[in-house]
């Protein structure tokens, strides 16, 4: 909490430097921004997961980063934002605590663990049509992020799961008209902030987003990268496809198909692929009441992505329902049942391990 009002105390001083150097004659030749504003947010999700398999020591596989924990209560992820934007430049931070940060940050720097993310945007031509952005950044790969209250579903999918949350690296963003917007991103690795020790490889990923309506969203990203040092470089290849379809102003759908490839060995023309497919329904009852289906196939034989260390490998069916209400714009109570099943045993069970798996989960979040 010291650490979060530091970080606002700065960022408002920082505004008030930026609104004084505005006002400095110095800058008559120069473009003038606008006159910088500052504005905080915040997400809090707390959570009770029940797993009926009772995993020993009370967490759950650790190729899941959010909701956990089993039979406690806790806090998913929390944050506190701060946003400084002067039109043509922009400084994002946010912060965070949760059991969420604690798994997937805990590769990296123990100073950088604290960041959701932390990146600045300058507008490079005067029409803020083309954007550049330098930092720890939110991933544009997939439908889904941490932040629960802005999903359609609960809990994460396995392909969510499965690809970077964030990024670490320089993007440039083009939107030339509504409809269309490409983005080109050179980053540090697969969801690391931290390059991977040994390695000197740059990482590209792109995007590409169309929208012909309101109602239509349609999704296009790939991944070009590696995760090994350069004197064992397996290269990485992954695309991530999906679209959203909102039929009425009650019913909506999300669907994709992702596919990746990574080499057996360094210079192999041989490759490990993995595979995922989901569908995700939902229709609001009333402005307050909402439900979800989801349904989704993970196909990793290789064990890539999910390292299960049984002979199949992570091949896994997951379907879910959950039931939201929201009475309040910035308040949400939302539980959800999850059932899985796999080709092997690799849902923890007690001090064993069980090839199915049925959970409830409940959670109370806030954001503002």
């Amino acid at each position: 909490m010291k650490f979060a009002l530091i970080l606002i105390l700065l960022l408002i001083n920082v505004n008030q430097l930026l609104i004084a150097q505005t006002d400095s004659s110095q800058a008559d030749s120069l473009p003038t921004p606008d006159k910088p504003k500052f504005t905080a947010g915040g997400f809090f999700d707390a959570y009770y997961l029940y797993d009926f398999d009772k995993p020993y020591g009370g967490q759950l596989a650790g190729y899941l980063y959010n909701y956990n924990r089993n039979n406690e209560i806790n806090v998913n992820l929390a944050y506190l934002r701060g946003t400084l934007d002067a039109g043509r430049y922009k400084l994002t931070m946010a912060i965070m605590g949760g059991t969420y940060p604690t798994f997937v940050m805990v590769n990296e720097p123990p100073a950088l663990q604290l960041f959701y993310d932390a990146y600045a945007s300058v507008a490079l031509d005067k029409k803020r049509k083309i954007w550049l952005e330098v930092g720890i950044l939110p991933s544009h790969i997939g439908f889904e992020t941490a932040v629960s209250t802005d999903q359609m579903t609960l809990s994460r999918g396995f392909s969510i799961e499965g690809i970077p949350y964030y990024f670490s690296g320089a993007r440039v963003w083009y939107q030339p008209n509504d409809k269309l917007s490409f983005m080109l991103l050179a980053c540090n690795g697969w969801q690391r902030i931290k390059r991977v020790n040994g390695s000197s490889l740059i990482n590209w990923s792109n995007l590409i987003q169309y929208k012909p309506s309101k109602k239509v969203n349609l999704n296009w990203a790939n991944f070009i990268g590696t995760e090994d040092p350069d004197s064992s470089r397996r290269m990485r290849y992954f695309i991530n496809t999906y679209a959203q379809f909102d039929w009425t102003k009650k019913w909506s759908t999300q669907t994709g198909f992702d596919i990746g490839w990574q080499q057996k060995s360094i210079g192999s023309e041989l490759y490990n692929s993995w595979q995922s497919f989901f569908v995700i329904n939902r229709y609001k009852l009333s402005p307050k009441w909402a439900i979800t289906q989801r349904v989704e196939l993970f196909n990793d034989p290789n064990q890539v992505i999910f390292p299960t260390l049984s002979p199949n490998g992570f091949k896994t069916f997951s379907t879910s329902f959950n039931v939201d209400y929201n009475p309040f714009a910035a308040v949400f109570f939302r539980i959800e049942g999850r059932y899985l099943q796999s080709q092997d045993a690799i849902f923890i069970k007690n001090n064993g391990f069980n090839s199915r798996d049925f959970w409830f989960l409940s959670s109370v979040a806030l954001k503002f």
